[in-house]
């Protein structure tokens, strides 16, 4: 592609039929032939909509200040398009994320701010985590907040979760967006007992009354983990005025520990019919679900103890079974191998228990 000839191939570019602009644009993006931006830059206006996407991708291998300034223009035009998006992402010029920045900061127009904050967001260089806390605090425009508050979805930190905890825990204008920030914050961040013992354990208790409490209920599942579940637990067993919040909550957790939670409160003394009944189809949906968090073995493990709680329900038994009724990894299989065994003796189910084993041999 450095050759003369490619540089008058280059040179024709617009004048190419669309399956030659193609071939030629797919190898000035794979070699980075940066020298070639100004001939790509000059067909993204005409670009047809099959071809339009490929010279957006090209700019973003290639491009510099020039195609910056265009693409953003595209992206200021129709926020939506992800092809320009990823570019604008993509994009290696060293005074990019600068000329975002003093957008955000100058006294243009707020859409032409926000979109910049977005982007530098999407872009997620070093340094942007406070820049997202920044404008995420309270007295920030709201158009600005609610980016900053979407960006610390992906990229933020504990610090991001301590300043949407205080907005979910008060009356700001910004609340409800705020919880569904921090629920993607916390799931995102992957640590939950972490968070809930440094972060939520303390705000909650020294939130002011349990309406606050039950705002962070409404969103505590984005933080399923041990901790978490074991306080919902405790609502639930002392029959604590936000005990149906807890309910609500404990039915949407994605961590095994749930099943944990379930077995406690189904099997506590005093538990009812509708309690029970509730914790055997979580824990049938927790052990069942392949987007639960807690590794495969500890999810065979907690069946077998949800097995073993209720060895006279022929029904639930079989229903827990039937969540294996799907391809098994290795590590299921072996803790099925080694742990479902005992429940031969239940002739109920001896010959769901038999076939299970059978499917899980490595025979």
């Amino acid at each position: 592609m450095d050759s003369d000839l490619s540089d008058q191939v280059v040179t024709r570019l617009s004048e190419l039929s669309t399956t030659e602009q193609t071939v030629v644009l797919e190898a000035i993006a794979d070699l980075r032939l940066s020298k070639y931006e100004p001939a790509v830059l000059a067909l993204l206006a005409d670009a047809t909509p099959e071809l339009k996407p490929l010279v957006v991708r090209t700019l973003s291998m290639v491009g510099a200040d020039a195609s910056f300034q265009s693409l953003l223009d595209l992206y200021l035009a129709n926020r939506r398009d992800r092809a320009v998006a990823a570019a604008l992402a993509r994009l290696n010029t060293p005074s990019t994320d600068q000329k975002l920045l003093s957008t955000v900061r100058g006294k243009g127009g707020l859409e032409e701010r926000v979109a910049a904050l977005q982007l530098l967001a999407l872009r997620n260089r070093v340094g942007i985590i406070p820049i997202l806390n920044e404008f995420g605090r309270v007295g920030t425009e709201p158009e600005l907040r609610t980016a900053a508050d979407k960006g610390m979805e992906v990229v933020g930190d504990t610090e991001s979760v301590r300043l949407l905890l205080s907005v979910v825990l008060s009356d700001d204008s910004l609340k409800r967006a705020a919880q569904g920030s921090f629920k993607k914050l916390s799931a995102n961040l992957s640590v939950p007992d972490f968070l809930w013992n440094d972060f939520y354990a303390p705000a909650m208790a020294a939130a002011d009354n349990d309406d606050r409490r039950r705002d962070v209920l409404a969103i505590l599942d984005g933080n399923s983990g041990p901790a978490a579940a074991g306080y919902l637990q405790k609502l639930i067993l002392e029959n604590h005025p936000l005990r149906a919040d807890a309910l609500n909550s404990l039915r949407r957790w994605t961590d095994i520990s749930g099943v944990d939670a379930w077995l406690v409160i189904a099997t506590a003394e005093g538990a009812t019919e509708t309690d029970i009944a509730a914790a055997k189809q979580g824990m049938i949906r927790l052990v069942g679900s392949t987007r639960v968090t807690g590794g495969y073995p500890a999810k065979v493990e907690r069946a077998v103890a949800a097995l073993r709680a209720f060895l006279t329900d022929s029904i639930f038994k079989r229903a827990l079974l039937r969540t294996y009724d799907r391809k098994l990894y290795w590590q299921t299989r072996v803790q099925i191998s080694r742990l479902f065994p005992e429940f031969l003796s239940s002739p109920d189910i001896r010959i769901e228990v038999q076939e299970l084993l059978d499917r899980a041999s490595f025979d």
